[in-house]
């Protein structure tokens, strides 16, 4: 953590201090409420990493394409706004992952011009849909996983 970030904790620990304190103690009827209010401000301003297996990185990634397909780059940021990451591995490892659903059969890629560059876009295949429905129906939380990289949740 750098001194800015440090700074930045300080002052939100001196602000929400009241805050807290009421936590412990909150109205009759309120805890639930309070409760959630700060939770909310807290992870906003300190969002938690959620780092996934290679399995639970894979299924998302099969969640996302089917509900757009889309290039490495395109995923990989939105992955990271939402705060994922693949469990001990930098945000890069997502390519590979690709590079394997696509050998696998699980999604296809193709080739786009876009402004810039050559982009390569990936699409779920059969294989991969019937995969991913079996999936989703042993992994509730995969859609909501999506849903928060998609800007929905």
């Amino acid at each position: 953590m750098n001194d800015a970030e440090k700074s930045k904790l300080e002052a939100l620990l001196r602000q929400v201090g009241p805050l807290v304190a009421r936590l412990a103690d909150p109205p009759a009827g309120q805890p639930d409420r309070v409760r959630a209010a700060f939770e909310r401000v807290l992870n906003e301003e300190f969002p938690q990493v959620r780092e996934l297996t290679e399995k639970q990185m894979e299924s998302l990634l099969l969640k996302l394409i089917a509900e757009q397909p889309a290039d490495g780059f395109e995923l990989i940021t939105g992955l990271g706004k939402a705060h994922f990451k693949l469990k001990g591995v930098g945000e890069g490892a997502v390519y590979g992952l690709l590079a394997k659903l696509e050998e696998n059969g699980l999604v296809e890629g193709r080739w786009r011009e876009s402004s810039a560059a050559m982009k390569k876009s990936y699409y779920l295949t059969d294989s991969g849909t019937r995969l991913l429905k079996r999936e989703l129906a042993s992994a509730g939380e995969l859609q909501g996983w999506a849903n928060l990289v998609l800007g929905r949740g």
